[in-house]
């Protein structure tokens, strides 16, 4: 599967006037996005947030009853409010 995101930047770059994108992914799909070539930053999403990990949050949920919520979803939130603060 072809990644979209090395056009999607471009793109967004050319568009906005921007120099440069942050991007918060795990430390895998950071390692691929950089041999894409494109002016980004990516942030290993687990490191960003002392003791913030997908693993974490859904043990959270399991233990507050609710083994049907979606913890990347979760995660995600959980994330960006950390990295704003």
């Amino acid at each position: 599967e072809a990644c979209v995101l090395p056009v999607a930047l471009g793109s967004m770059l050319n568009a906005t006037g921007a120099t440069q994108v942050y991007l918060l992914s795990s430390k895998a799909k950071c390692e691929e996005l950089d041999k894409a070539g494109t002016e980004h930053v990516c942030l290993d999403e687990n490191n960003l947030v002392p003791g913030l990990t997908k693993d974490r949050v859904k043990d959270a949920l399991l233990k507050h009853g609710r083994p049907d919520a979606k913890p990347g979803w979760y995660f995600q939130q959980f994330l960006k409010l950390g990295v704003a603060l």
